[in-house]
């Protein structure tokens, strides 16, 4: 009798779990209905999700923890594919979203901008070994290029490449590498970080010194500014904590180029240029909750002496 109370028992815990999942499966097709009815997923009808997981934030880093969240990943038609995320807990909240096809629009809800580069980080090699270029003066230099072709060309370099205007910027910065004893980057390289403010400085003297005059703000990160901006057509520059999005059980400090924003369900999200996300197609949008975000840059160009 004993064992056939311990068997039942067993039984019941098996179903539990086939009736969890189900559950957690349907918050995210949910999320993902809704989703298809925004611009950043015309054309995704029949997208499924697959490869539904949990994911918690390792242990020890010293960016602290994102929420434990469910990670799916999108499959959309003729291949195309994305991600899907969503609170662990009873709310279920979406956390973010990626699909990997550039769009740009502009609708009562949403505005998401094109033409800005999309310059990944690289390695870098330095006298301690190789090291990441790092988010920061990475996501400045996708924003200087922007401007670059709307009135400041002066700020580009004769025969300069992408890479090489990074590596003047990141000259100009206080930084450090940091050993990558997490995993971030597979141990090929250290990390390299650096202040925001630094860089609004240093943005702002560099086109100086080269005859284009901008007009450069920081301040705390507020959903209403960078929402202002991108909908004058200006992409800004945002710090936030999340989770690196093709290794989730990681999260940092990241310096990213905002060039979008959408109000889904009542929530706010932010579309950006993320330069440590390797994708098909660059330019492509990485949406991610507002509450993520901690400082702003707001950068135009006023003229070209």
């Amino acid at each position: 009798m004993r064992h056939l109370l311990l068997f039942c028992f067993v039984i019941l815990l098996a179903s539990c779990g086939v009736d969890e999942a189900a559950l957690t499966r349907q918050v995210g097709e949910r999320h993902l209905s809704a989703l298809l009815y925004q611009p950043c997923l015309a054309g995704w009808g029949g997208a499924r999700l697959v490869e539904v997981r949990f994911v918690r934030t390792k242990d020890g880093l010293p960016w602290g923890r994102s929420p434990d969240a469910w990670w799916a990943k999108i499959v959309g038609p003729k291949g195309r594919t994305g991600h899907l995320a969503w609170e662990a807990n009873a709310e279920g909240h979406l956390l973010e979203f990626f699909v990997d096809e550039p769009k740009a629009f502009a609708t009562e809800d949403s505005v998401a901008l094109g033409g800005v580069p999309a310059i990944q980080q690289f390695l870098v090699e330095t006298k301690d070994g190789p090291a990441a270029s790092g988010c920061v003066p990475t996501a400045g230099v996708s924003l200087m290029e922007y401007w670059m072709k709307r009135g400041g060309a002066k700020w580009a370099g004769p025969e300069e490449t992408s890479q090489q205007r990074v590596l003047r910027i990141r000259d100009r910065l206080r930084y450090r590498t940091i050993p990558d004893t997490y995993g971030f980057t597979d141990g090929r390289m250290a990390l390299t970080g650096a202040f925001t403010e630094d860089l609004a400085r240093n943005l702002y003297r560099d086109a100086n010194e080269r005859g284009v005059e901008l007009s450069v703000g920081m301040s705390e990160f507020t959903f209403e500014t960078m929402r202002r901006e991108i909908t004058l057509g200006r992409p800004t520059l945002a710090s936030c904590v999340v989770p690196v999005p093709q290794k989730p059980e990681l999260t940092w400090g990241h310096e990213v180029v905002c060039v979008g924003w959408a109000v889904i369900g009542g929530r706010q999200y932010v579309g950006v240029i993320d330069n440590f996300f390797p994708v098909r197609n660059p330019g492509a949008i990485r949406w991610i909750a507002e509450d993520k975000f901690r400082e702003l840059v707001v950068v135009a160009v006023v003229r070209g002496r």
